[in-house]
């Protein structure tokens, strides 16, 4: 079995990791423009069963060249999602994407229709499979799948740091900066009454209690692929689907103070685009990952994740309020993992194991929802992640 792995930044990194360690897998191949990112991640992983190979995803005969003899590509590059479906189809691999490319509703919409293609070639394309969204949906799934009517999902994310007392931190997403500001920065869509809304940047702000140790947060609308993609699979009478996120007032300066904006502006004399200002400034995705790693270690920080799915609707005639969630904790990550970045590493290479396995006999483009539910969360359930149920309301 031999996958590829495009783009090894903060999550593909990881992938590639995880991949190399399973028996079935022959050879992962790994592509990246930055030679230097992929000497260090040489040096760091030292399997023979990796192999590192410059690319441009911008030429298209660089990712043919990659592709050929791949059974299953696995593009942790954002903005390339349409290209490299295109040549993976061409080449008859598998394909699986970690988040979708902006504009979030028009580009899983190009995507999706693409759907007979890759149906008629008897191969899989998974898009956004990672945590939130990836393991976000497959929950609503399942939850979903236990209902008569469903009425509105609501799918929520809270954290809490320890130790909590740490007032001054670098901004650290943990993932590509960019991206994390720009989804701050970008107007959020919800899915209301059969259509798509955009609502306003840190708009429905409110105070949520995840379950312990999480507690309380302050959470918000977040723009997020979930209230994209699961209208267009969950039907039972779907009315509203939302994603909220905890409000990040450190971003929201950054957004005020005009750091998303691509329009150059003079500063002594030269012109510079305040986004090229920031992304120059912020630490790289894997570097904040090796510093949050040293620090999980030495036991100076640790971070309690809540992944929250609740979904409203009736069963048996009667009108119920259906929770599922995944509590984790950064330090038993690491104890596990080495490393406390495997929350997009891990759904992704579990989905991507079970096609190339063929456990999930799969065809067409989809989004994780569309994939058996129960398989991926047993999977996962072996690999650490704690999944808890109840139902809080019934009328």
């Amino acid at each position: 079995m031999r996958i590829l792995v495009l783009g090894v930044g903060a999550q593909g990194s990881v992938i590639a990791r995880f991949l190399s360690e399973a028996p079935e897998v022959s050879e992962v191949v790994c592509g990246d423009m930055n030679l230097e990112r992929m000497n260090r991640l040489k040096s760091k992983l030292k399997s023979e069963k990796i192999t590192f190979r410059k690319a441009d995803a911008l030429k298209r005969e660089d990712l043919t060249s990659l592709m050929k003899k791949i059974d299953l590509v696995i593009n942790a590059l954002p903005g390339f999602n349409l290209k490299v479906m295109g040549v993976a189809l061409e080449s008859g691999s598998h394909y699986i994407d970690l988040g979708s490319d902006y504009p979030v509703v028009e580009s899983i919409s190009e995507q999706l229709k693409l759907n007979d293609k890759w149906r008629d070639a008897g191969l899989a394309a998974v898009i956004t499979m990672g945590q939130t969204p990836g393991v976000t949906n497959v929950m609503a799934k399942y939850i979903c799948d236990q209902l008569d009517h469903v009425e509105r999902i609501h799918v929520r994310c809270g954290w809490r740091d320890i130790p909590e007392e740490l007032i001054v931190k670098p901004w650290t997403p943990g993932w590509s900066p960019e991206i994390a500001l720009l989804d701050y920065a970008t107007e959020p869509i919800i899915f209301e009454d059969g259509k798509f809304k955009k609502v306003p940047v840190f708009s429905g702000i409110k105070r949520y209690k995840f379950p312990n140790p999480v507690g309380w947060n302050t959470i918000g609308w977040h723009l997020h692929e979930e209230p994209v993609t699961l209208p267009k699979f969950i039907a039972k009478g779907l009315k509203h689907v939302g994603f909220e996120y905890p409000v990040d007032t450190t971003a929201g300066a950054f957004i005020g103070m005009g750091f998303t904006s691509r329009d150059p502006i003079e500063v002594k004399g030269a012109k510079v685009a305040p986004l090229d200002v920031f992304l120059k400034l912020a630490p790289a995705a894997d570097q904040t990952i090796e510093e949050a790693d040293r620090l999980t270690q030495s036991g100076e920080f640790g971070r309690m994740w809540c992944l929250m799915v609740e979904v409203v609707g009736k069963r048996r005639g009667k009108e119920v309020s259906q929770h599922m969630y995944t509590i984790y904790d950064s330090r038993e990550i690491f104890r596990r993992f080495s490393t406390i970045n495997v929350d997009v590493a891990l759904p992704a290479t579990t989905a991507a194991m079970m096609i190339a396995r063929r456990d999930l006999n799969v065809a067409g483009v989809m989004a994780p929802e569309c994939l058996p539910p129960e398989p991926i969360l047993t999977n996962l359930s072996k690999k650490g992640m704690r999944f808890h149920e109840k139902i809080v309301r019934v009328l």
